[in-house]
């Protein structure tokens, strides 16, 4: 890329370094919270970022503020003009969420009877802000192993009520995301100020009996 600094600068002949700007703009955000209750506790505050300067944004480190208050440091990666970027914005210490775990095996079949196992993944978020809160939760179902085990029976509810989950695409919306190939399952909604959401899906695991079920990999 070729940038140009706008107006004239004094560059010092003596081998020292200077910082001179090449772009100055604003653009106006959406900041959502990104939760993954399964792996991190973690509340982290992102913002999709349409690049509307008309010149390319370079990728590198990144000074967070909070007005004049430095809060952190992040990476932000290239993004070309008119294009979207992920902007990291450090952690919000007053969400809270919770994940548990709950599982039931049960034998099913005459002749040949298979092991079925029921696994219910509960998860709270607590907003103890006192505005909304829009909220990305991304959580992980297995993926199917060999021709003698299924998963499926796949069922997502919102404070207890069940609710029909969408196709998985590129386009987030409000609601749960059905698993997708890779076995993610995602839910976005807004959360009122000083309020709990409770979140659940459910699926299960079929195969042979007497089949040990391990987990691997991330």
């Amino acid at each position: 890329f070729t940038l140009y600094a706008p107006g004239r600068h004094q560059v010092p002949a003596n081998g020292a370094k200077r910082r001179i700007p090449v772009l100055r703009s604003s653009f106006k955000v959406s900041p959502m919270i990104r939760l993954t209750p399964g792996k991190s506790k973690l509340a982290y505050v992102v913002a999709e970022l349409k690049n509307t300067s008309g010149r390319p944004m370079l990728r590198g480190h990144a000074n967070l503020f909070a007005g004049t208050m430095f809060t952190g440091r992040s990476y932000i990666n290239t993004a070309l003009p008119g294009h979207t970027m992920s902007l990291p914005l450090g952690i919000d210490d007053s969400v809270k969420v919770e994940r548990h775990l709950k599982q039931r095996t049960v034998s099913e079949g005459v002749l040949f009877k298979d092991d079925v196992t029921e696994y219910t993944v509960k998860i709270e978020i607590a907003n103890n802000r006192r505005y909304p809160i829009t909220v990305d939760v991304r959580d992980q179902v297995p993926l199917k192993y060999g021709r003698k085990v299924e998963v499926g029976s796949f069922s997502y509810r919102v404070a207890g009520k069940q609710q029909k989950a969408a196709k998985a695409t590129k386009d987030r919306k409000p609601g749960w995301t059905g698993a997708d190939d890779q076995g993610r399952v995602v839910w976005i909604g807004k959360i009122g100020p000083r309020k709990v959401k409770k979140l659940s899906f459910s699926f299960r695991i079929t195969r042979p009996k007497d089949w040990l079920l391990r987990q691997h990999g991330g």
